[in-house]
């Protein structure tokens, strides 16, 4: 079964503005499935994993392309960079929306080809794994993530709110540690002063642990995920 994915929308978007999309992404991490999705009945699919497919596009990438014109979504691209010379010519002749959208597993290796003859004509984008909304089925509903400058002044704020409320809770904790603690040893009949002494040196232990807990997470816990809370 489809699962949605908050990236449909930008993929959609940018075909209608570029020549060629570029998604990239781990392997199996459904880039040919959200295209597959996105792609009107037309678009023929090609895919470089295939040995006698990926030996044409390496050495006669012109026959390649004749024999796949757009609209055509290109599979593994990165197997053939032999293609994106070829690929800037095509697009300069024709110069419509959405003529190709490739994908490719290997980015940085792909990036040199893509920014050496696609500069301008290409959209990039790039896939991971399931968010949160996607697996609950709010993909529709969920904005692709774009760190902009207001939502890291946000975060930010976010951020200080929460430590501010962590860092509050953790005092009361410590002081009702300190006042409990000292109850029940009250309490104890027959302890003795070596008793007590035992006593309230643990309870020193067990409140400086709730203090390294606070000092471990509230401080060290990367902002965005407190961003998200």
């Amino acid at each position: 079964m489809y699962r949605q994915r908050t990236l449909a929308s930008a993929v959609e978007r940018v075909s209608g503005a570029f020549p060629v999309v570029l998604l990239t992404g781990p392997r199996q991490v459904g880039k040919t499935t959200l295209l597959e999705h996105c792609g009107s009945g037309d678009r023929r699919y090609v895919s470089l994993d295939d040995l006698d497919q990926r030996d044409v596009a390496r050495n006669d990438p012109a026959l390649f392309l004749q024999s796949h014109p757009p609209p055509a979504t290109i599979d593994e691209v990165q197997y053939a960079p032999q293609l994106f010379s070829h690929l800037k010519l095509e697009v300069d002749r024709a110069r419509r929306p959405g003529m190709y959208w490739l994908t490719g597993s290997q980015k940085f290796h792909l990036m040199q080809g893509v920014s050496e003859t696609l500069a301008g004509r290409v959209a990039i984008l790039d896939l991971l794994g399931f968010s949160q909304a996607e697996t609950d089925g709010r993909a529709g509903r969920t904005a692709p993530f774009l760190p902009t400058a207001e939502w890291i002044a946000g975060a930010e704020a976010r951020i200080g709110t929460w430590s501010a409320w962590l860092g509050g809770a953790r005092i009361a904790a410590i002081a009702g540690a300190f006042v409990w603690w000292d109850a029940l040893v009250a309490r104890v009949p027959g302890l003795g002063p070596e008793g007590a002494a035992y006593l309230k040196a643990r309870r020193t232990f067990w409140c400086g642990t709730l203090a390294a807990v606070e000092l471990v997470v509230v401080r060290n816990v990367p902002g965005a995920l407190w961003a998200l809370l």
